[in-house]
């Protein structure tokens, strides 16, 4: 589907989050100072989005699972500097894979 629209990903980080806290952060952006424009976001909508991502998310996990390498779960309960760390590093990973692998190229081998 990605790769339909000339989307190459490098890296997909997968988030998961419990349905309470789904909905614990729906309730607080929904509510937040900083909104700027209404959106459609009302509980059953999530329930609605989440049920769909469910559904369909298996073969596209399983496809960037076995085909590229690059799919990695992080809990999204943790904290943001948490996440954070752990996205640098794993794209820290990624970069010195690739830049290895562009010197060996290089070299010939």
């Amino acid at each position: 589907m990605l790769l339909e629209r000339s989307i190459i990903p490098i890296q997909i980080l997968e988030l998961t989050l419990g349905d309470k806290e789904m909905h614990w952060r729906g309730t607080a952006d929904r509510h937040s100072e900083d909104r700027t424009y209404p959106l459609h976001d009302s509980s059953s909508v999530l329930d609605i989005r989440n049920s769909t991502y469910k559904r369909n998310i298996a073969v596209v996990k399983e496809y960037y699972t076995t085909q590229h390498r690059n799919w990695h779960v992080i809990d999204g309960s943790r904290s943001k500097w948490w996440l954070s760390n752990e996205c640098y590093k794993l794209v820290n990973e990624q970069h010195s894979i690739t830049q290895t692998y562009i010197e060996r190229r290089s070299r010939g081998r």
